[in-house]
């Protein structure tokens, strides 16, 4: 073996050093022990002459120096043995590419080493500037053992910058093969440049710096392993990788991928990435590890890797990123699992481990291996839609109220701990063949599935079992043989078909069953079930040929709504058989519930809706066999039909009834039913036949069979009361007759009959149903009606009389074409809605309240003859004619009482205190307006009314016409009427010239003649922005009142005007009123010597200071201004010509 001398410079001992290095070598890892021996020289002429002494027997010794290979001015070396550089040198590689061979035939001999033999702390010993090495070799380094290290810790680099690439090909070790003294370290730093090699040890004072996007790919990561570190060394004595500011470190990189035997300290700053492929151990906790970690890839393409977790923390609690179905982690080591999984790669929980926050990005398969365990408190805790393999002696447990939904396949033969939750399952669970405990009343394992079920595995517990099928058609099947099970919770279908057979009973022996209503239980064989509950469920009874499958509830069954009986073959039943034991006895309302059991579908005593079970067959006729016998007592009038009747539920289960199932009344004849005596109170049978039925007596009985299509009448009599059970339960076709003090409820029901006839002392309670009253024909109504707004009275055809006051009937009421109501009194139909479809006469024949609201076009008539009617219905929609005859009155509270059409008034409408607003209604008749304190203002056509409008003192008659308009009604009262006209303004209607109110012109010209004055006599005339026309002499009113008026005197002959009387006063307002006459009848009278001082150019009025001439309008006179207040002015009226002119005293002879 070559001896190699060495002369270095000593720093700390300030002297030169020559060492002699003897390399001892052994296989395996490559681990050299190195044996050093020292002397030391001081610099004088003696230690130069050694030196070349010794420069001569090194140039034979075949060392080879790193930097001397470097620096040989080619781009390639070979080192016949190891290359060496220490931390006492400072190589520059730069802008170079280089390959550096060895030519020894020791593998061991092929490396790099790096020797720490002194130099100054945090120096670098090689740089590698923007080149590209390759080194057929590996990578080492070591410490000079002269005992020349410095004492004081100190660190070194190595470093690779500024886009180099180096390679080297066998592997690299970082960091000493035994425990430095002093804790000196080497550091390799790679900055923006590539480092690769095969395996990578480093050692506890050792580290790899990757960073600015440099890349270090190795195959393996490992530590040295010697007598003062192992995996289970603590952290800090490990080496570490750090990976910063985009740095890549892609471990497991090349053709062979080898087997980590530790993850070392990683140090990292949330930018770098680690891409992992092949085996890692990952003994090494770092707890704050947060690079991008790929578990899966090589070179960028998928690749197998798998991270053995011996510490859960360590790859911290960062994402992995499993690539591929080859990714796998594993546990090893008990404790809540940190990390976050993406992808579809596998997780095997080979430990017992805990699950506390969601993987929902993680699609990959889940093993939890036999004897371990996976504790779960969040959804999606170990990944969704994946499969989820829970091994033989494995175990999954929910936490308590932390999960409430599973969509991964179950596959194994492991327990699942449901724990107190509600969870939605879904997934494939075809595979699953385990144990399934559902431990308490608080645990739910909800099954929501798309197709068939198969219960393969096992249930535990007294919590719910809940199975949702794919359709109401699909089938749910026990498939696990072992029996007794103890699962005694609750087992509910809530969708699809429960297949009921031994494997079943190995589950639900002691278990409830529940079916829901798009549920079916199938019963397959006898079987047991501790106890049952059909909500608006089915039952599918399954035979053997001869007899049906027994189902036994041993703790009883609950019915609950309206559930069904399914068999497939209705000839098994043994009607005839049942039928003939037969012996009906009592009432006909008693001899309902006479029933003979047949065949047993269900045992258990049963509670709940015993009446609402439903027997149907897939084939044949359960009502084939039905028997009809004369009913006993009323052979003539009908029979009873016996057969099949209904599903008996008793305290021993399901079985099939049979008794009387309908009553047939004869044509033209009537079956009493009679409640007197009778304990059943439902008349459940179908009633059918030609006739008719009779009911009386009491207490109540209610008719409930669905099917009642009996065509005769029906009549209730005797105390009789009557309700509805189902719509139609009393025929379509008969009349209805009530009497001697009968009662009729129709619930919520419909009824259509041909006619009622109701007599005094009867009840006809609409309620909340509908009445159809379909025959033409007089329907009488002289009993009581009662009914809501919820219900309806329908008159197709025919007349209605309602004889009786019915005011709290709420009842919707619709005649039908040309239908007429004759009401006894005015609230015969209540205070609801009646809707006219046309052609209607409604005649109200009495007094009272007509509260209802009428609809109609304007064919229609409301006729009110007799009585005293107060109308208190909104009428809006009501266009057609209330017409209101002499002996009747017509009190309206409401403007919209009037509708919209015709009023016809021969008798009295009066209108109630404070109504007021447009009365657009078409007026005619004779009759008599009366207002109290209304004010009305009068748009519709009443040229035809010529009766008599009376008016109290507040009242107003406000007139609007857009033509000449005539007073053809007479005048009353004290209130006041007003016209504004376009034209002449006649009274033409004396009456009983008793009107002392007010008569207003506000527009046109009212004709003052003979019959005017008859009416006005003792009235007030009122000309506000109107004329009157005085057309006779020698007439008087009481007040007259002119406000931008004009007051016209014709003459009475040719040389005289008429005069006019005011017996109390006149009242002129503003200074634009005039009387207007023919100027030649005007004279003047000179009564003064002094009349020659009258200026002759003044008004001839104003004249009369001092100077009185003719009197035309007589009476005492107040002026006021336009606001009313009192002036003393007589320049308050002119004398104007018929031209409109005023006329001057100089105009007049």
């Amino acid at each position: 073996m070559n001896n190699i001398f060495k002369v270095v410079w000593n720093q700390s001992l300030n002297m030169l050093v020559v060492a002699s290095e003897y390399a001892k070598h052994s296989g395996g890892m490559g681990s050299s022990v190195v044996t050093e021996g020292t002397r030391t020289f001081k610099r004088t002429k003696i230690a130069a002459s050694i030196l070349l002494l010794l420069s001569t027997a090194l140039g034979g010794a075949q060392a080879d120096s790193l930097k001397d290979l470097l620096n040989n001015g080619q781009d390639s070396g070979t080192s016949e043995k190891r290359a060496f550089y220490y931390t006492t040198e400072s190589i520059l590689t730069k802008d170079k590419t280089y390959t550096l061979n060895f030519s020894s035939s020791d593998p061991d001999e092929k490396e790099i080493k790096w020797i720490n033999n002194g130099g100054k702390a945090e120096t670098t010993s090689w740089t590698i500037d923007n080149s590209k090495l390759l080194v057929n070799g590996r990578f080492y380094t070591g410490y000079d053992n002269s005992g020349v290290t410095p004492e004081n810790p100190a660190t070194y680099y190595t470093k690779i910058i500024n886009n180099s690439d180096v390679t080297f090909k066998e592997w690299i070790y970082v960091g000493p093969t035994s425990q430095l003294p002093n804790g000196a370290q080497y550091i390799v730093q790679i900055d923006n440049s590539q480092l690769s090699g095969q395996y990578l040890y480093v050692g506890s004072n050792g580290g790899i710096e990757v960073s600015n996007g440099s890349v270090f790919n190795v195959w393996s990561t490992d530590i040295f392993t010697n007598n003062y570190i192992s995996v289970d060394s603590p952290r800090d004595q490990k080496g570490y990788i750090k990976i910063t500011n985009g740095g890549v470190f892609n471990n497991g990189y090349g053709e062979i991928t080898k087997e980590s035997s530790d993850n070392l300290r990683l140090i990292t700053d949330g930018t770098g990435f680690y891409n992992l492929s092949g085996v890692m151990k990952a003994y090494t906790s770092n707890p704050d590890f947060n690079a991008k970690f790929t578990v899966g890839i090589q070179s960028g393409q998928n690749a197998s890797a798998t991270v053995n977790l011996y510490k859960l923390d360590a790859f911290g609690s960062e994402k992995m990123y499993l690539t591929n179905s080859k990714a796998v982690v594993q546990t090893f080591a008990d404790g809540r699992f940190l990390n976050t999984l993406i992808g579809n790669g596998n997780l095997y929980i080979k430990a017992n481990n805990s699950f506390e926050h969601a993987q929902p990005d993680f699609i990959g398969p889940v093993t939890i291996t036999s004897g371990h365990s996976a504790l779960v408190s969040v959804n999606k805790g170990l990944g969704t839609n994946n499969d989820l393999y829970n091994l033989e002696n494995a175990t999954l447990t929910f936490v308590d109220g932390t999960v409430t939904e599973l969509n991964s396949n179950l596959i194994g033969a492991g327990t699942i701990n449901v724990g107190k939750n509600n969870i939605k399952v879904t997934g494939n669970h075809s595979s699953l063949n385990g144990l399934v405990v559902v431990g308490s009343e608080d645990s739910t394992w909800n099954l929501q599935k798309l197709y068939n079920y198969d219960f393969r595995y096992r249930l535990q517990g007294t919590g719910n079992v809940n199975i949702s099928a794919g359709n109401q058609n699909q089938m749910i099947t026990f498939k696990n043989e072992t029996k007794n099970q103890d699962f005694t919770g609750k087992f509910t279908v809530e969708r699809g078909i429960l297949k009921l057979d031994s494997l079943s009973e190995n589950a639900l022996g002691n278990a409830y069953l529940g079916i829901l209503p798009n549920g079916t239980g199938r019963v397959d064989d006898n079987v047991s079930v501790g106890s049952l509950g059909l909500q608006n469920a089915k039952l599918h009874v399954l035979n053997n040929g001869t007899a049906f499958n027994l189902l036994t509830a041993k703790n009883g069954i609950t019915l609950t709504g309206k559930n069904t009986i399914v068999i497939d073959n209705a000839n098994l039943l043994g009607q005839q058989s049942a039928i003939d034991q037969m012996k009906p006895t009592g009432t006909l309302l008693d001899q309902q519930n006479q029933v003979t059991l047949g065949e047993t579908f269900a045992a258990g005593k049963t509670s709940g809706d015993r009446d609402d079970v439903t027997l149907v067959a897939n084939s044949g006729d359960i009502n084939a066999m039905n028997i009809k016998k004369d009913i006993v007592g009323q052979e003539a009038k009908g029979q009873g039909v016996y057969g099949y009747q209904k599903v008996v539920a008793d305290d021993t289960g399901l079985h099939a009834g049979y008794g009387l199932k309908a009553l047939s009344a004869n044509d033209n004849q009537s079956v009493t039913i009679d409640s007197t005596g009778a304990s059943e109170q439902k008349l459940f049978v179908q009633l059918t036949g030609k006739g008719g039925f009779t009911f009386t007596g009491e207490p109540l009985v209610t008719v409930t069979g669905p099917t009642n299509d009996y065509e005769g009448a029906t009549a209730l009599t005797n105390d009789a009361k009557v309700a509805l059970g189902v719509d139609q339960a009393l025929g379509q076709k008969g009349v209805l007759t009530l009497s001697d003090q009968a009662q009729l409820d129709l619930g919520t029901h419909t009824q259509s009959v041909a006619g009622v006839t109701a007599s005094n002392h009867t009840q006809l309670n609409l309620n909340a149903g509908t009445l159809n009253l379909t025959g033409n024909q007089i329907h009488e109504m002289d009993g009581q009606l009662n009914g809501t707004n919820q219900s309806a009275l329908n008159v197709q055809q025919g007349t209605l009389k309602v004889g009786a006051s019915n005011g709290e009937l709420a009842t919707n009421v619709t005649l039908g074409n040309k239908v007429t109501a004759d009401l006894a009194k005015a609230d015969g139909l209540g205070k609801g809605n009646v809707t006219l479809q046309g052609g209607n006469i409604v005649n109200v024949n009495g007094g009272g309240t007509l509260a209802n609201a009428l609809t109609g076009d304007n064919t229609n008539t409301l006729a009110l003859n007799t009585g005293d009617v107060t109308l208190k219905g909104d009428n809006s929609q009501f266009a057609g004619k209330i017409s209101i005859e002499k002996p009747a009155s017509a009190n309206v509270t409401a403007m919209n009482n009037l509708g919209t059409g015709a009023l016809e008034i021969e008798g009295k409408l009066n209108f109630a205190d404070g109504i007021k607003g447009d009365l657009n209604n078409g007026i005619t008749g004779a009759g008599q307006i009366t207002l109290t304190d209304n004010q009305i203002n009068v748009k519709g056509e009443h040229s035809g009314f010529t009766g008599t409008l009376t008016t109290g003192d507040e009242a107003t008659w406000n007139v609007s016409s857009d033509a000449p308009y005539d007073v053809n009604y007479a005048l009353s009262g004290t209130g006041t009427i007003s016209v504004d006209a376009k034209g002449d303004i006649a009274l033409k209607n004396v009456g009983a010239k008793d009107f002392t109110g007010n008569f207003t012109v506000k527009g046109g010209n009212a004709q003052l003649d003979q019959t005017a004055f008859d009416v006005l006599n003792h009235a007030s005339l009122n000309l506000t922005g109107g004329a009157a026309t005085v057309t006779v002499d020698g007439q008087h009113v009481d007040n007259l009142v002119i406000h931008e008026g004009t007051l016209s005197l014709d003459p009475k002959d040719p040389n005289a005007s008429n005069h006019l009387k005011v017996t109390d006063t006149i009242t002129l307002i503003g200074d634009k009123n005039a009387i207007m006459v023919d100027k030649n009848t005007v004279d003047k009278h000179v009564t003064d010597a002094s009349a020659g001082q009258v200026d002759q150019t003044t008004s001839f009025l104003d004249q009369q200071e001092g100077f009185i001439g003719e009197t035309l309008v007589s009476g005492k006179v107040v002026t006021k201004d336009n606001s009313g207040n009192p002036i003393d002015d007589f320049e308050a009226i002119f004398l104007r010509d018929r031209d409109g002119k005023i006329i001057e005293a100089k105009d007049v002879g």
